[in-house]
């Protein structure tokens, strides 16, 4: 339903105009987000681009087996004035975003920074956002080890008891310090106790042929998303996520 949902606002743009496709554009990349367990890449370009909510956003994972050596470009959404990139401690360099030019490298820097000759070595990026010249905010993608154990979110503390209401938990392969695996495609089994059920289960994997309803899904990019319904009863519901070869995680949500 989502992917239909998705491409029913992709496909209805005849006959509007540019600021209601850009909306349509950005609900796109929330619904399609939360189809593959994290926010589409270009979700955070049309926040850094279209909304006041400040945006830092770094891609892509940093966990490239093999490619030592190798150049691999490094790009950055971004609300900020300016931003530097550091590569295991060392600087990359500063970029901002042009407002003048019409030379396609300048047409594209409207909306992204881009560090293109970046050599692949294992360890760490940051980057840093400067506004009015002084630091705002950074951000640090690591290189994942093993995968060690899953991490549990929901979107919501609290939900409805009325047996239609929904919450939305993110389980994530992480490794032993807590950093995602996104190469990770571990089978993640849910199991709710309690006033609520697991509904459906997806990973976002267009190749994938298993139906949405049902406890278990393969991970993609190390991350699925459980869909758990209200039972119609007040009270709380448990959900344990787990995973042959890492240890579990579990997280409690109320329904009011």
């Amino acid at each position: 339903a989502q992917q239909l949902q998705a491409l029913g606002i992709r496909m209805n743009v005849e006959g509007v105009s540019w600021d209601e496709l850009a909306k349509r554009m950005f609900s796109d990349a929330v619904i399609m987000g939360w189809g593959s367990a994290t926010p589409a890449e270009s979700y955070y370009l049309y926040r850094s681009a279209w909304t006041d909510t400040p945006t830092l956003h770094i891609f892509p994972h940093w966990s490239f087996e093999g490619r030592e050596g190798e150049k691999t470009p490094v790009h950055v959404y971004t609300s900020y004035d300016e931003v530097e990139l550091f590569v295991n401690g060392v600087s990359k360099g500063k970029r901002s975003r042009k407002t003048a030019g019409d030379d396609p490298l300048s047409e594209i820097e409207r909306f992204r920074l881009m560090w293109n000759d970046v050599v692949y070595e294992p360890g760490e990026i940051c980057a840093v956002a400067y506004k009015d010249g002084r630091e705002a905010e950074r951000k640090t993608v690591r290189t994942a080890k093993a995968p060690h154990h899953i991490e549990l979110s929901a979107c919501y503390a609290t939900v409805a008891a009325d047996g239609e209401s929904l919450n939305y938990l993110t389980a994530t392969v992480v490794d032993e310090d807590g950093s995602l695996c996104p190469n990770a495609s571990h089978r993640i089994l849910f199991i709710a106790e309690g006033e609520g059920r697991v509904y459906a289960t997806d990973a976002g994997d267009q190749r994938e042929t298993e139906t949405f309803l049902r406890p278990d899904k393969k991970a993609l990019s190390g991350a699925v998303v459980c869909c758990v319904r209200s039972s119609g009863r007040a009270g709380s519901v448990t959900v344990t996520a787990s995973s042959e070869g890492l240890f579990p995680a579990s997280i409690t949500f109320d329904c009011l």
